[in-house]
């Protein structure tokens, strides 16, 4: 009776120890698939331009030339572009979203290009990302 009852005890303890082992093995996964999506959770910086979007729009009405048949209709039209901004503050790519009309298309693509953003960073290190910009746009006199 003292044989089966030490070995019940061993067996216990055994099965015990196994269980547990597995237990920290299911931790230790769940605890690895909270670090992943740790890493690709958004704890960066946004994109952006220096100084903000007034000035963005004011650069860009500076840097356009309007035509004097532009001027007296008071052309309007909106810019929306998606951009590719670079690690080291330049755009790569230019996609306009919704063309401004009135023959600026070519004109606002240079003039986009010309500018300098604030690249996206993740934990401090920059990073490529996109940024879609909406910029009214009304033919004034300067």
């Amino acid at each position: 009776m003292s044989r089966i009852l030490f070995l019940f005890t061993c067996a216990l303890c055994f099965l015990s120890q196994i269980s547990i082992a597995q237990q920290t093995k299911k931790e230790k996964k769940i605890s690895d698939s909270l670090s992943t999506i740790e890493a690709f959770k958004n704890t960066g910086d946004d994109s952006f331009y220096p100084g903000g979007d007034l000035k963005l729009s004011k650069n860009i009405h500076d840097k356009l030339s309007f035509t004097t048949e532009q001027i007296k209709s008071l052309a309007q039209g909106n810019l929306m572009a998606n951009l590719t901004i670079e690690r080291d503050s330049t755009i790569s790519s230019i996609y306009l979203i919704k063309d401004p009309g009135n023959g600026w298309k070519d004109e606002c693509i240079m003039i986009l290009k010309s500018l300098k953003f604030s690249p996206k960073k993740m934990r401090g290190i920059p990073i490529r990302s996109d940024l879609i910009i909406e910029v009214p746009i009304t033919a004034i006199r300067k």
